[in-house]
């Protein structure tokens, strides 16, 4: 038994030799476990909700040992946000603005680049407008730009936050962009910006730095002219697909083309179209040269972009002179500067002097002074944040001497917690106990109404969520928190531990007196000196007398109007449920609705007076029937009427099934597809009446019997047929039933027929005509169909086949759903589909099952491809138990692993 119900038993085992009015002091504290003996610390691993004087495992080990002053605070040092000496400043990500910082480090670390912005005037002059004071803000993208770079080269903090840079370009933080096309639209922005200073250097600082040229060079065969295209470029697209070096990449983008066939070059010379070659050759190059490595190409055959992975090797030199078409005089060697942006741009910057520098603190070698307007900037940003570090030195100094006193009251209140024996104390909640000594959580004004009786004092059954503490703690509780009510010794409620006295003493005499009812029901009742009792009450009666008692028990908290309104909640959910289900009380289960006694025997049987007695005491309203009692005459009459509508149902069965012989076994039936030769005409009836007429003749004394034929839902609100004669030999045959001119015969004297419906063949020079009576309505025929088929494509779960299929193979028969194909070549996999109105289908699903990203996924349905994303399955034509083939790129067949596993896990 756990720890916890063993106290509980013991708190009340004295019940069992003191009555109800013998109940005094000693047992009031005895059930509210007063005198139990405290925990000590190291003997408990967590606190013992049983016993109200433990006070082990409450969260007072945090406060008893020492305590690192950091723990009292959460405030981080603000000297971490601090830049470090000689090192970069970061900028803040905002989301998916990564390509954005990425190119502003590589711009601030071009010199000339930012030595030129530097020098381009600002609208504010040589300072900041004094009339704007501290709230003034770069204005235009130039200066928002420059003072980034301020910031960058003179901050103190560890990183910046470029917001007000991506705000006035008005870009997304949310969504990521393309690097390649921000970096070209910013260029071409920043250059016609600086396109109107009179200063060359800062003019022509974007042509500059990354501005190269190089020519489309055509060379005839014939008479070997060459024809040169020069044009400009600020970066080189390089294809990396069967490539593993840079520098092979760089060299196909220079290799020759061959201009043969229908693409044959027209010669000026020759005025005639000539074989040529075709190549490109670099010129000039950039300061930073700018080389796009192409890592998405398209596919041809999926009609897709198709990611390529290729790893790319590259040194950090790369010397260009031997790609050139010239010699440069500061030579052609370019240090990469990093790798960005996912594996697809690489920078490069051109060195100027002797490899044998270094390169560590080229960032600091040179200084470049900025503007005054900058300087004030940058200083009043380096003062905020200056502010800020002493602000929060503060904060955390304040916190920490709170703490520490905290520390200290928390000691000594502690240490006096435990209420001594034989000295006042106070029952407090447990839970505001745990709160007070959580310093993350403010303890609130003590609340102890939850744990009320219906008396207004402290209920029993609610001493596990209590503690006891010293009347010295209570006290300083709650003049500094407030609350209540207090609960001390007078709280001990004498009212409640009299009346659970008295309900447990009557669940110990019920022990006894179930084993006395048990050998009493063993014995033989003569004469009429019984009563009768339910069979099912006897069962269960014990049970039903448990209930009654903790239903007594349970009144108290059911009546306490100051309960919280949790309490309160849950009791009238228990009450709501107890209502809704259905109540056995005692012997009602022999009561007739009439409110007599049943006739049923096998329900009741006989007890003798004294056994009748002893139930009496715990059901005294329990309705009494003597043995010479007589049954309900009522139920009687019901009795012998419905003995007689049985045997009357019987009789009928036996009648319908002798002349429905053949139509009840389903034997020797006529078929439209073959007409009998035997006769001419035929009659229909709808299988739904089939079905319930065999199920009345199988179970007569069960069902209802079968008075009539309604064969209205076979026709149309026209009074027309729904059904054409070729439906109905195949989908809709299994709406009807086909009957022969004899059994309609015996039909109408049977049944009442609403519609007469009948087929007749008559012989032509063409052959065989059938007409129906009624006729086809085609309206609602063709209404018909068009709704069964919005039937198909509405729904809600159904199962949806996929198949792969790879290189090409066939994989199903053309007349038959079942796969033909081994396991290497398709797998199977099952898509519940989503509820209508969603998109579909989700080809994400496929993709795991298979392998298969969605843009390499061609899906097709009885030859039509699947390429709408936006469409659901229904407007698509994808029916339930529908076969959809996935054909796989020969480039993407290592799918197969992934599906084969997949097939396993489902299929153990």
């Amino acid at each position: 038994m756990a720890p916890r119900l063993q106290l509980e038993k013991a708190a009340w085992r004295w019940t069992e030799t003191v009555p109800p009015e013998a109940v005094a002091q000693e047992h009031i504290e005895a059930a509210y476990r007063v005198r139990l003996e405290p925990c000590q610390r190291g003997a408990c691993r967590r606190n013992c909700r049983g016993n109200p004087n433990c006070l082990v495992g409450i969260g007072e080990h945090a406060w008893l040992g020492e305590i690192d002053e950091n723990s009292f605070h959460n405030i981080d040092d603000p000297n971490c946000e601090r830049r470090k000496k000689n090192a970069f400043v970061g900028l803040t990500n905002l989301g998916a603005t990564c390509y954005v910082n990425t190119f502003l480090q590589m711009w601030f670390l071009n010199l000339e680049l930012r030595q030129a912005l530097y020098l381009c005037p600002s609208a504010c002059g040589d300072g900041v407008p004094k009339d704007t004071g501290e709230n003034y803000e770069p204005q235009t993208i130039c200066e928002h730009l420059q003072y980034l770079f301020a910031l960058l080269q003179n901050s103190k903090r560890r990183y910046i936050d470029p917001s007000a840079f991506v705000k006035a370009l008005g870009l997304d933080t949310g969504q990521q962009q393309d690097a390649q096309e921000f970096s070209k639209l910013f260029m071409s922005l920043l250059e016609d910006t600086l396109s109107k200073q009179k200063n060359p250097d800062v003019r022509n600082i974007v042509q500059k730095q990354f501005c190269g040229e190089y020519a489309y060079v055509t060379v005839c065969n014939q008479c070997g002219r060459e024809s040169k295209l020069v044009s400009k470029f600020y970066e080189l697209e390089l294809n990396i697909q069967g490539h593993k070096q840079l520098t092979d990449c760089i060299t196909e983008f220079l290799k020759e083309e061959k201009l043969e066939g229908d693409n044959r070059y027209f010669c000026e010379t020759c005025q005639s179209k000539q074989n040529a070659t075709r190549k490109i050759r670099l010129l000039s190059l950039p300061c930073t040269l700018n080389l796009q490595l192409m890592r998405f190409v398209f596919d041809r055959q999926t009609g897709h972009k198709k990611k390529l992975n290729t790893y790319i090797g590259f040194s950090e030199l790369l010397d260009m002179e031997p790609f050139m078409e010239q010699k440069s005089e500061f030579g052609a060697v370019f240090c990469c500067l990093c790798p960005l942006l996912l594996g697809r741009s690489l920078i490069l910057f051109r060195i100027k002097f002797p490899l044998a520098f270094s390169l560590q603190f080229l960032f600091f070698l040179v200084f470049f002074p900025f503007p005054a307007f900058l300087q004030e900037l940058v200083e009043r940003d380096n003062c905020k944040f200056e502010e800020w570090c002493n602000e929060m030195a503060e904060m955390r100094k304040q916190s920490v001497a709170r703490g520490k006193i905290k520390h200290e009251e928390v000691k000594e209140l502690y240490q006096r917690l435990p209420a001594e024996a034989g000295s006042p104390y106070d029952f407090i909640s447990l839970e505001w106990l745990q709160k007070w000594l959580d310093e993350s959580t403010p303890p609130k004004p003590i609340d102890n109404t939850a744990c009320l009786c219906s008396h207004g004092k402290l209920h029993p059954d609610k001493i596990s969520l209590m503690k006891r503490i010293s009347e010295y703690v209570a006290d300083f509780f709650y003049r500094r928190y407030g609350g209540g009510p207090r609960l001390n010794v007078k709280a001990l409620c004498k009212d409640c531990v009299v009346e659970r006295c008295r309900i447990l003493r009557l669940k110990n005499q019920l022990n006894e007196d179930y084993k006395t009812v048990t050998n009493l029901l063993k014995m033989t009742v003569k004469g009429t000196d019984g009563f009768w009792v339910g069979k099912a009450s006897l069962r269960s009666w014990r049970q039903l007398a448990l209930e009654q008692l903790n239903e007594q028990d349970e009144d108290a908290e059911h009546s306490n109007g100051k309960m919280n309104g949790n309490a309160q909640n849950k009791d009238e959910s228990n009450e709501e449920k107890r209502e809704e289900e259905e109540e056995l009380n005692f012997n009602e289960d022999i009561v007739c609705p009439h409110g007599d006694l049943c006739i049923s025997e096998n329900e009741r049987r006989v007890v003798s007076k004294e056994a009748w007695e002893k139930l009496k005491q715990y059901f005294p309203k329990a309705p009494e029937f003597p043995n010479n009692k007589e049954c309900c005459s009522q139920c009687k009459i019901l009795e012998r009427e419905g003995e007689e509508n049985e045997a009357l149902h019987k009789m009928m069965a036996s009648e319908q099934k002798t002349s429905l012989q053949n139509l009840f076994h389903d034997k020797c039936r006529p078929c439209l597809g073959s007409w009998p030769q035997e006769t001419d005409e035929l009659y229909i009836v709808s299988q739904f009446f089939v079905e319930e007429w065999r199920k009345f003749v199988r179970r007569p004394t069960r069902c209802s019997p079968v008075s009539s034929i309604a064969n209205s839902v076979l026709l149309c609100p026209h009074g027309g047929l729904m059904f054409t004669f070729a439906s109905m030999t195949k989908e809709d045959s299994k709406h009807i039933a086909l009957i022969w001119p004899s059994e309609w015969e015996r039909i109408q004297k049977l049944f009442v027929v609403d519609h007469v419906i009948k087929i007749t063949r008559s012989q032509t020079a063409e052959g065989a005509r059938y007409a129906s009576e009624p006729q086809l309505c085609p309206e609602c025929r063709e209404g018909l169909l068009c709704q069964q088929q919005r039937d198909l494509r509405e729904y809600t779960q159904a199962t949806i086949y996929i198949h792969k299929v790879v290189d090409n193979k066939k994989v199903m028969k053309d007349a038959a759903p079942e796969l033909n194909v081994s396991s290497s070549e398709a797998e199977e996999e099952r898509e519940e589909n989503k509820p209508e109105g969603e998109q579909d289908p989700d080809f994400n699903q496929i993709m795991h099952a298979f392998s298969v990203a969605p843009f390499d996924q061609n899906l097709s349905l009885d030859g039509k491809i699947l390429s709408d994303d936006t469409a659901t399955l229904g407007s698509l034509g994808v029916i339930p138990e529908s076969v959809i083939l996935l054909k796989v790129p020969q480039g993407c067949a290592n799918g197969d692993k992934g599906a084969s596993s997949l097939e396993e896990e489902q299929n153990p």
